[in-house]
Order: structure tokens, then sequence, then C-alpha cells
């Protein structure tokens, strides 16, 4: 899916995934991939948003953890001593059942981050929505008319409200 996306448009998606991590979220949402797409600009239509107050740093300030999809808690301390003991038990070393309860540890809290359901039908309709390469611009316009009560949140926080995003675009409101 992600092949027909630009550079630019996956230099955006690289910085979402970002500030994803960065915020501790499991998932890359809307509100990311706006971040993403800021960052990634220097196009007109970045300059726009910068103009009514939509700025990369603005986003990132407001940018929480997506809770309702979050992946496993990290292992607590009795988790972790329990899984080292069943590991101990199949035979491996105290040194090796460490190793793993590090890695099972690491996998929770750095794994990987996706799309959230959001984030993947804007790409998705970025991408049906013609045959050419997608670049930045139309992914932009996919997330700013998807309905997202997240995104609507974030611009509230930041004070823009959704139609002057849209007016920016030069999309119907």
């Amino acid at each position: 899916m992600l092949e027909r996306l630009t550079t630019d448009a996956r230099r955006a998606l690289v910085a979402a995934h970002e500030a994803a991590r960065a915020a501790g979220a499991e998932r890359i949402s809307v509100c990311h991939l706006v971040y993403g797409l800021l960052v990634a600009g220097g196009d007109e239509q970045s300059v726009r948003l910068q103009a009514i107050g939509l700025t990369a740093a603005a986003v990132r300030e407001h940018i929480t953890p997506v809770t309702a999809d979050s992946g496993p808690p990290p292992l607590s301390a009795a988790e972790a001593r329990d899984l080292r003991n069943q590991l101990r038990d199949r035979g491996l070393t105290a040194e090796e059942a460490r190793d793993v309860v590090t890695r099972v540890q690491q996998q929770r809290a750095l794994g990987p981050v996706a799309l959230d359901d959001g984030a993947r039908a804007a790409v998705a309709t970025a991408i049906a929505g013609s045959d050419d390469p997608i670049g930045g611009g139309e992914l932009l316009a996919a997330v700013v008319t998807s309905p997202s009560p997240e995104l609507a949140a974030l611009l509230v926080a930041i004070g823009v409200a959704p139609g002057d995003m849209k007016e920016a675009l030069r999309l119907n409101p």
C-alpha cells in the first residue's frame, strides 16, 4: 500500500512514527500524521497551515499517547520474576532467562508502531483517490478531511478551527 507514496510522503510517515514513539503511543494517529507532514513540509500547504498557527511545534506539544489502542503494559516485577522462573524450569540458565525477559520488556516498551484505524483509513483514502504517486499534499488532504475526533481535539487545543485548516488548504469545508 505504501509503495505509491513519494519520498516526501514517506519522510512524513517516518516523522509521524518517531513522534508516536516519543509520545509513548502504540499507534500512529492522524495527529502524528499531521505532525509528520508539517515536519516533512516545506511545500505551499505547510506554509499555509503555519500561517494559521498550525505548526509542527504546536502539534508536537499537544500529541498524547493513544490509550484506546494501546498494547500490553510492561511486565510487572512479579510477572518478570515468574517468567524468569518458568524459563529456568525449562532449562535456560539464569543469564539466558534474564536476557529473554529483558527482550520481552523492550518489545513491549518499544514495539513496532503501526497506523491506527483513522490514520490507516486516511492513507487508504489518499491512495484510492489517484493512480499517480501520492505526495504529502494528497496525504494531508486525506487526513484533514477524515472524520477524526482526535484531530478535532488537537486543533481546538492549538486554537485552529477545522474549517480554517480546510480553507487554508483550499479544500471544501
